[in-house]
């Protein structure tokens, strides 16, 4: 029976591989450096390569900026008197969605771990996960109950994209306006909170840009999970969740008892038409400054130029595309 199960995997996992050879030669990839993980050292065909060891304990961290392809490529230590292996890896998107991946492999008697000796791995076996647009962690482990080592690189894609010349965009109404100075250029941010949205009146279809940051205060300490939240007639369109880290380089302009953190962006896809659109955090208890943007394309469309304001405030922000 175990051997039917194991042939159809294998079956299964062919398929799924030969399926993603299109990717693999039609897009070239970077690789990136996890936030969190253990380093090791893995030895192939006489090379060293740096990869980062997948625990139930402890979790691999890795930030990505969408909208891209993100490729988790895999080896494991092939358990003795065994020519094949097999393994599973949790992974979290934002810590809400959820995914548990298998894979299958045999050895691949050119690579071995450095830091054991006599210890082999097995061939790389691919994961690819897509990653929409706006900053996005994803959180990789092995499940508790895993007795596998597995060790793993990361690659995002990197195509050259049309880039796009994103403008600042008033909100329509706002709780507060808050002074930041960011690398000595000063930005207006709105604050916001569970119970004061702001609003964005603004015609589609458009993306627009938001960069947010949560404000800290005396109780919180280290990295801080928050929320950020799109509603249009009390209808949620969108929560993401993102991690708070204390800006480096972010200061109020005016004495303040709130530290900044660092920003993060988030996109809103607004589809044809008019739409108010209010932008909140749904955690209670703190609050979020937010800034947004607007393709410059888009600003022909009449309304969207209203949001600009005057011909002066235009002048006065038109190169300001960071914040």
């Amino acid at each position: 029976m175990f051997n039917k199960l194991h042939r159809g995997f294998t079956f299964i996992l062919t398929i799924v591989l030969l399926a993603f050879a299109g990717d693999l030669t039609a897009a070239n990839w970077t690789i990136i450096t996890p936030d969190a993980g253990e380093k090791t050292s893995v030895k192939v065909k006489k090379k060293t390569f740096s990869y980062w060891e997948l625990k139930a304990s402890v979790p691999i961290k890795v930030k990505v900026e969408g909208p891209t392809t993100l490729k988790v490529y895999t080896r494991a230590l092939m358990p003795e008197k065994r020519s094949e292996v097999l393994y599973g890896v949790s992974i979290t998107r934002d810590l809400e969605k959820k995914y548990y991946i298998g894979r299958g492999s045999v050895q691949d008697k050119s690579a071995s771990l450095v830091s054991l000796k006599g210890a082999m791995l097995s061939k790389g076996r691919n994961i690819f996960l897509k990653v929409p647009a706006g900053t996005h962690e994803f959180v990789l482990m092995l499940p508790k109950e895993s007795k596998n080592r597995v060790f793993s690189r990361f690659y995002v894609k990197s195509d050259k994209k049309k880039e796009i010349n994103y403008i600042p965009f008033l909100p329509r109404t706002f709780p507060k306006e808050v002074k930041l100075v960011v690398k000595e250029q000063e930005y207006i941010y709105y604050r916001s909170s569970s119970d004061k949205p702001i609003e964005l009146e603004v015609i589609g279809p458009t993306r627009i840009r938001a960069v947010c940051r949560l404000e800290f205060d005396h109780t919180m300490r280290g990295d801080k999970p928050f929320r950020v939240q799109v509603r249009e007639s009390n209808k949620v369109l969108k929560t993401q969740a993102l991690t708070g880290k204390v800006s480096g380089t972010a200061s109020y302009r005016e004495a303040s008892t709130k530290v900044a953190g660092r920003g993060e962006n988030f996109y809103i896809e607004v589809p044809e038409g008019k739409h108010r659109l209010e932008v909140l955090t749904p955690d209670p208890n703190i609050t979020v400054l937010f800034r947004f943007y607007i393709p410059q394309k888009d600003l022909s469309i009449g309304l969207n130029k209203k949001q600009f304001g005057s011909k002066e405030f235009f002048n006065l922000r038109k190169a300001d595309k960071t914040g």
